[in-house]
């Protein structure tokens, strides 16, 4: 599976990216800890990575610059922590964590 993080449809979208910027996937499968994603050189503001997941439904979201950000453009569901304990996790981890995610179906 893909993952894409398109920076014109994400919830900051209004904030620059610099070019140096690390985009971050954090999946429910891993605790939401942060796994680095690769800028995609053909298109500025992307960035792409490249996972096996199981095939469920999976809570995820993006950060960079130490800020939570999900697509607009994709599945979105509250971040309630009653659903998806593992966000207290991250968070005590000092993750940032979202308030919305987004789902993968």
């Amino acid at each position: 599976m893909t993952f894409k993080y398109v920076h014109e449809n994400s919830s900051l979208s209004h904030i620059k990216l610099n070019s140096k910027v690390e985009v971050f996937l954090h999946l429910k499968i891993d605790n939401f800890d942060p796994d680095i994603m690769y800028p995609d050189k053909n298109t500025p503001g992307e960035f792409y990575k490249v996972r096996m997941v199981p095939a469920t439904n999976i809570p995820f979201y993006f950060s960079c610059e130490g800020v939570s950000r999900f697509r607009n453009d994709l599945q979105i569901i509250n971040a309630d922590l009653r659903i998806v304990p593992e966000l207290k996790i991250a968070e005590q981890k000092g993750i940032s964590v979202p308030w919305k995610l987004n789902m993968l179906l």
